[in-house]
């Protein structure tokens, strides 16, 4: 995979989620680039006891919508390298996942922005 720059006027924010099964712990960190790929911030957080890679990974997106606020950032391109969050949050219904309310606060972080793209 390669990494491309957002289109012009957006920014990307990438997230990526760890983590340490044998002792249920995880964490997470956040890179943003603007659309010329610049480097704007960076975010690292430990998230202690997850449930699953997915709730890391989830985790970790949830905290590039935090970050992306924190800019007052507008046009946003959040990109993961999971597959699994990125099928949860596009799916429609209600999620009765393990990590179900993870998802919902995510969803809304997502759309809290003026346009936005989860790939």
């Amino acid at each position: 995979m390669h990494w491309r720059l957002p289109e012009s006027g957006w920014i990307k924010l990438n997230s990526d989620g760890g983590f340490a099964a044998d002792e249920q712990m995880g964490s997470g960190g956040v890179i943003v680039r603007n659309d010329r790929g610049e480097f704007m911030g960076a975010s690292r957080i430990f998230f202690g006891e997850v449930l699953s890679a997915t709730h890391a990974e989830a985790l970790a997106c949830l905290e590039a919508t935090r970050v992306g606020a924190r800019l007052a950032a507008t046009r946003v391109v959040f990109e993961t390298d999971s597959v699994e969050v990125v099928s949860l949050v596009m799916n429609k219904s209600f999620d009765r996942f393990e990590i179900g309310p993870v998802i919902q606060e995510l969803k809304r972080g997502i759309q809290s922005f003026q346009d936005f793209k989860l790939i």
